[in-house]
């Protein structure tokens, strides 16, 4: 892990994200790059002649000022943090989309490790995820942590994996592997069985299969969790909470070892009710 990209309004939850973007590049000896996104402002009207709807941007004047005025926000966020022993380079960019903010424009911008706040609103207890973080989710080749309530921990020992025991693919065992390793953290495997589902087994065929899935993937430090749940998302936030986990990792795409939860409405389901930082892996391919 060499570059850490955090994208950020400058919210609370932007905030958390870059927390924890500066915890793990100082353990990972990675920089950070803080990244702005500049909604170009556009006004909708109606043609005084055709009679049909169009829109303009403000003057290119008006345009560089708010520029300006947030690239000088910009480097005095960053400038708060230059005391942390973390290497920080700023960039903004502009959006022309309409509505929420365009992923291609972060994906764009190489690196290992994308952090994101939720920027979302409160419901209850829960924090509902925002679109600009779900589309990032759903459209990004590479991992993405989701940071809610509070930033990753500085130490993060416990590590939580959904898992059917079906063996990784060598990208995605080397993916997580390397996440675990990065931490020093250790593996909590879960395994859910839902009512009626096809394929039951029993406590001790999931702990045999997991063993055999261990030794296969070389990982001698975990523990083996087989709960019983209504839904896949509650019995991984079921597991958890008892192995009190400092973050869940979660795959978005493909088909490999964690086949079930690939659906993106379990992942999505687990982030937004999920208190706990939350790492979406992709197998995707730009």
């Amino acid at each position: 892990m060499k570059t850490i990209l955090v994208p950020t309004d400058f919210s609370h939850d932007s905030i958390q994200a870059f927390e924890s973007a500066i915890s793990l590049a100082k353990s990972n000896g990675a920089q950070i790059i803080l990244l702005h996104v500049h909604k170009v402002v556009s006004i909708a009207s109606v043609d005084s002649v055709a009679g049909i709807p169009v829109s303009y941007n403000i003057s290119p004047e008006a345009e560089e000022a708010a520029m300006r005025a947030e690239t000088k926000k910009l480097e005095a966020f960053a400038e708060k943090f230059v005391d942390r022993g973390v290497s920080i380079s700023t960039k903004i960019i502009k959006d022309y989309s309409p509505g929420s903010l365009d992923p291609d424009l972060i994906l764009e911008i190489p690196s290992d490790l994308i952090i994101m706040g939720t920027k979302g609103h409160s419901v209850l207890e829960n924090v509902i995820v925002g679109s600009n973080t779900l589309n990032l989710v759903r459209e990004s080749d590479r991992p993405v942590l989701v940071v809610k309530k509070n930033p990753l921990a500085v130490q993060v020992t416990n590590m939580l994996i959904p898992t059917d025991f079906e063996p990784w693919s060598n990208n995605l065992s080397k993916e997580i592997l390397g996440f675990a390793n990065a931490f020093g953290a250790k593996i909590h495997f879960c395994y859910v069985h839902l009512p009626g589902a096809v394929g039951f087994m029993t406590t001790q065929d999931v702990l045999k299969k997991a063993e055999t899935f261990a030794k296969k993937h070389h990982i001698t430090d975990y523990t083996v969790d087989l709960v019983n749940e209504l839904t896949e998302e509650q019995g991984i936030l079921f597991c958890a909470e008892k192995r009190k986990a400092d973050l869940i990792v979660m795959p978005t795409h493909g088909r490999s070892g964690l086949e079930r939860f690939f659906k993106g409405s379990v992942t999505e389901n687990v982030l937004n009710d999920s208190h706990f930082p939350v790492l979406t892996l992709s197998m995707k391919t730009r």
